[in-house]
């Protein structure tokens, strides 16, 4: 039986990757090592959104613990040729790939250096026959009196001061562009190019920080804006990797019933759950599969500019332009699309509960983008 790091082995058949997945996952079964983390655990007040619980330890409030169950008899499958697997294997197989991700993959010292500022890595984990723990660093910056641990947060709190200071607007503004979303696209490309990684979920909310200093802006810093931090890929369940030529995917039961897939949901269904590129439906030419989770940052935050009425963005739109090989009116058009899927859709289902940028509500403005962009350049 072949190593993990065999799934990188274009020559292993699909039906050998899942005896490796197998082997692995339940190679790594140890009841005491869960006993021993979830005796000294401490669960936050909230679960996630998914109902794992998550704390931290004890002694080791550095650190992040995730629990959550899974059926051990029934957590991997293959169909056509692409490997599904349940939400919390993913999620721990993907980790475990970024943590070891040089042992998958060739890369340069710049990417490396890229990565390692912008992964959340795993460091350690533990499986029972139905329970799995993901334990990682523990995430988020303090800024005064509170904590901060995603990048929508830190947005909404930057957003409000400008909006008392508007001539701070343009700076900042070319603060993200040049130390967040190029960081992210970057560190994004290398993960899709080398390991044919596609979060497709990677709104704001899911982009967490830690701390990280960043030179310059200090006009921001006076200003009492948020600048020292770096944004970091992670929240893995819902992500797909290629490894050896093999699409691995989480087997999400909702993105495979008729009701997402023959709705206004079927684009990020494809994108999710199936083996598109040689079978899935194709709704959208002009962007990648890869491209899609920076454009889902970028539309989550031209939004999140919108809405507080500020639309000179001269850096941001310049990045977006060259990002993406558009005219100027092409862009307009996509503006357009975000004012007007937006006025249509806010408050609906679309849109979470807490009013977080919903990836769903992102994923419709894309595609709709990409399909007009597929008309004009025939």
């Amino acid at each position: 039986m072949g190593s993990i790091y065999d799934l990188s082995n274009s020559e292993i058949g699909l039906a050998e990757k899942k005896k490796i997945i197998i082997n692995f996952v339940n190679s790594q079964i140890d009841p005491e090592k869960v006993g021993d983390i979830m005796k000294d655990f401490v669960p936050f007040s909230n679960k996630g959104r998914s109902g794992a619980k998550i704390g931290t330890l004890k002694d080791k409030k550095d650190l992040i613990v995730k629990y959550n169950k899974y059926r051990n008899k029934s957590f991997v499958k293959y169909k056509l040729d692409c490997i599904y697997l349940t939400n919390n294997i993913n999620e721990l197989l993907i980790n475990y790939v970024f943590a070891n991700y040089q042992k998958f993959n060739d890369f340069t010292p710049k990417e490396k250096t890229n990565l390692n500022k912008h992964l959340l890595k795993m460091r350690d984990f533990a499986i029972d026959k139905n329970e799995v723990i993901v334990v990682t660093p523990k995430i988020g910056i303090r800024y005064g009196k509170r904590n901060f641990t995603n990048f929508t947060n830190i947005q909404l709190s930057n957003l409000k001061i400008i909006s008392g200071t508007p001539n701070m607007l343009v700076e900042y503004q070319k603060f993200l562009t040049n130390r967040i979303v190029i960081p992210i696209d970057r560190a994004l490309k290398i993960l899709n190019q080398k390991l044919g990684y596609v979060n497709t979920d990677m709104k704001l909310d899911n982009i967490f920080v830690r701390e990280g200093k960043n030179s310059g802006y200090q006009i921001l810093r006076d200003n009492g804006l948020i600048v020292d931090f770096s944004p970091l890929i992670a929240d893995l369940d819902k992500a797909n990797i290629e490894l050896g030529g093999t699409k691995i995917l989480v087997n999400d039961n909702f993105f495979s019933t008729s009701i997402a897939t023959r709705t206004r949901l079927s684009p990020l269904a494809d994108l999710r759950t199936s083996c598109r590129n040689k079978y899935g439906r194709i709704k959208c030419s002009y962007f990648d599969e890869g491209d899609f989770d920076i454009l889902t940052v970028a539309t989550a935050l031209y939004i999140t500019f919108y809405d507080k009425k500020m639309t000179h963005l001269p850096d941001l739109d310049k990045w977006f332009l060259r990002r993406f090989n558009l005219k100027e009116d092409q862009l307009d058009t996509f503006k357009d699309m975000i004012l007007n899927k937006k006025k249509k859709l806010v408050n609906r289902i679309y849109m979470s509960i807490d009013g977080d940028l919903n990836t769903y509500f992102l994923s419709m403005i894309i595609f709709s983008f990409c399909q007009y962009l597929d008309r004009v350049n025939i």
